[in-house]
């Protein structure tokens, strides 16, 4: 199947070219290969809608000729792309507002693999970006820090969010990126054998216990370091290496072993081999963080540097990364809010990598619709909600005013059911009145309740 859409797209993006000159299909290929490298993901139906993505927008292709060459689960897919593709969304940095925007972007992918598909092509784009204008850059970074790697590491695609992160900062801030990576790289090299050297440590003290282990190194991620360094040191300088280098965890080792016992006896060993840091101790399997997450956790002195130490079972690594909810509450919003939802999003992105493809339509937010108005400030209303319900969101004079709206440069009664991503125009008129039998057919509390009032008044 996959080679098929790659022959397919091949045929349908001929002769087209991105902004920066490239041709499309380039972008189309490396879109299914950021999911099947980052995300693992190896089914095939995810990986050929990748490839074709974009060919009912600029291929010049019908739906119907995807549904006979691919089925209708393709075609599908690759609709629901183009319809969310289609709908701008501004960027505001209050934390209320990206919140819904998260809920819009999600509600509007009605498949998981949509969403996946849609991140996978926000790498590509701001991995590319350096062919647009100062500008058009800056936009996309905006976006990918507030609204994609977010989502990203809420569904459990850690290299997602980090790439994102990455790319984002080396647009926003290129001279902090720079000093970060160069100091990191200076430092890494200084550090790798040091690294293998304590892998191999670990490796010859589990190998004793005869039991199954996985030791993993890594660095820091370049945003996150930044994130950090400015949160330890707030309004002090960071722009001074030193500000990196006090970082305990700019450094680690991931020890994953069978159970409990031997997450103990490999902190023991740890204690009675290297230098701790105490002050970065935490048992977090004796008392997990609010949101379930379980480690040991300490920092140990690495030459010049300190190496942060993580020990825990296979299990409980399975749900830091990829089961409760809360993990993306405490690493993006310390709140507890939006758990269930991405739960649910969570839950069907592990349906999906365990090949249960046969349930992959994204259940939430089914109750609510996102709308906006002509200014693009966002609107999010109960299902079923009208026109007059969002006349009545925005203000309640408009709502006691309105006689009408346009929605697509069409005219539209006040009882118009609205669906999610229009942009929808109140028509209002300084004679109007409510009235009493527009409140059978609103949805909300509101536009109730408005109505109700200018009925009191009129007694009155």
């Amino acid at each position: 199947m996959l080679r098929r859409a790659k022959n397919f797209a091949n045929i349908a993006y001929y002769g087209k070219k991105r902004k920066s000159g490239e041709p499309l299909i380039n972008h189309a290929i490396r879109v299914s290969d950021y999911i099947k490298k980052y995300a693992n993901i190896k089914d095939e139906t995810i990986l050929s809608s990748a490839v074709l993505h974009d060919v009912l927008k600029d291929g010049n292709v019908t739906k119907e000729e995807l549904e006979s060459e691919f089925g209708d689960e393709i075609a599908s897919i690759i609709e629901n792309l183009q319809e969310i593709s289609s709908i701008e969304i501004p960027i505001e940095q209050d934390k209320t507002t990206i919140s819904q925007f998260h809920k819009l972007i999600i509600h509007l992918s009605k498949d998981i693999r949509v969403l996946i598909i849609r991140l996978a092509d926000r790498i590509d784009n701001i991995k590319t970006a350096n062919s647009l204008s100062r500008e058009s850059q800056l936009w996309i970074a905006r976006k990918a820090l507030l609204l994609y790697a977010p989502i990203s590491r809420s569904l459990g695609l850690k290299k997602f969010a980090d790439i994102l992160e990455n790319e984002a900062f080396k647009i926003e801030n290129p001279k902090r990126y720079s000093e970060i990576k160069e100091f990191v790289d200076k430092h890494l090299e200084k550090n790798r054998i040091l690294l293998k050297k304590l892998k191999s440590s670990y490796k010859a003290y589990l190998d004793t216990l005869n039991v199954d282990y996985d030791i993993s190194a890594r660095v820091k991620n370049i945003y996150s370091i930044y994130r950090k360094a400015e949160r330890k040191y707030k309004k002090g300088d960071i722009s001074s290496p030193t500000a990196y280098g006090e970082l305990y965890d700019l450094f680690g080792v991931r020890i994953l072993v069978e159970n409990v016992d031997v997450c103990y006896k490999t902190l023991a060993f740890t204690l009675e081999n290297y230098d701790q840091v105490l002050s970065e101790y935490d048992d977090y399997i004796k008392k997990p963080k609010p949101n379930g997450y379980k480690t040991l956790q300490t920092a140990i002195k690495l030459g010049e540097f300190t190496c942060e130490i993580q020990i825990r079972t296979f299990e409980m690594h399975e749900f830091n990364e990829y089961g409760p909810a809360s993990h993306y509450n405490y690493k993006y919003t310390n709140s507890r809010t939006s758990a269930s939802w991405i739960k649910d999003l969570i839950s069907q992105k592990d349906e999906l990598q365990s090949g249960l493809s046969n349930n992959n339509q994204l259940k939430v937010f089914e109750n609510q619709i996102f709308v906006f108005t002509p200014k693009n400030d966002l609107i999010v209303l109960p299902k079923g909600s009208t026109v007059l319900d969002f006349a009545y969101a925005i203000h309640t004079q408009i709502g006691n005013r309105a006689v009408g709206a346009t929605i697509d440069d069409k005219f539209v009664s006040l009882d118009t059911e609205l669906d999610s991503g229009k942009i929808i125009d109140v028509i209002t008129s300084s004679t109007k009145v409510p009235s009493k039998d527009s409140i059978r057919f609103v949805k909300t509390t509101k536009a109730k309740r408005c109505i109700e009032k200018s009925f009191e008044k009129m007694k009155n």
